[in-house]
This record gives structure tokens, C-alpha cells and sequence, in this order.
């Protein structure tokens, strides 16, 4: 389970960096500064955007086109990680990813 203190949760940079993106466009009302502000307070580990994620990004078959879901599964093969989504267009990018 997410929540469960034996794992550790991420919240990838490049979420923080879409919501702001989004919420500069007024297609989200929120700040991505209190996201990561509640993502740290709420015990998941930040997950910055490293070289070893643009190569990870760039091996990546084109089945996805959104740049920020990309490079989540990217930081998913490259650290492993899972990646947990809604987005059931990801599954086909393999066993990292988890759609709930």
C-alpha cells in the first residue's frame, strides 16, 4: 500500500513541474509550491530529474506522447521504481508501471 511506512514514496520534480506549468494556465487551481510542501510533510521522498533519467527518456519507445508522463517512466525504469497511474495508456510501457 502507498501509505505504508516500508515503502517509499515518491513524488517525481517533473510533477511538481507540470502542476506548475498547468497552474499558470489556469487549468489547475493549485500551487506546486504547498504540493511539495505536503508531499514532504507527508513523508514521500522528492525525486529530482537526473542525466540517468534524459537517458532512460530517450531509450523510451513513442507509445506516450505528454513529456512529463514520459520522463515519470523514465524515473521508473531508471531508479526502479513503480509508477502509479490512472493513465492506462502508460501500462504499455511495462511491468514499472501500475495502473490503479
Amino acid at each position: 500500500m502507498i501509505g505504508d511506512e516500508s515503502n517509499d514514496v515518491a513524488v517525481s520534480v517533473a510533477s511538481l513541474w507540470e502542476i506548475a506549468i498547468k497552474a499558470a494556465q489556469r487549468k489547475l487551481q493549485v500551487d506546486a509550491a504547498l504540493v511539495e510542501e505536503a508531499s514532504r510533510t507527508g513523508g514521500f521522498t522528492l525525486l529530482s530529474i537526473e542525466s540517468r533519467h534524459v537517458r532512460a527518456l530517450a531509450s523510451l519507445p513513442a507509445i506516450h506522447g505528454d513529456p512529463f508522463d514520459r520522463m515519470l517512466v523514465a524515473q521508473s525504469r531508471a531508479e526502479p521504481r513503480y509508477l502509479v497511474t490512472a493513465d492506462r495508456a502508460l501500462r504499455r510501457y511495462g511491468e514499472s508501471v501500475m495502473v490503479v
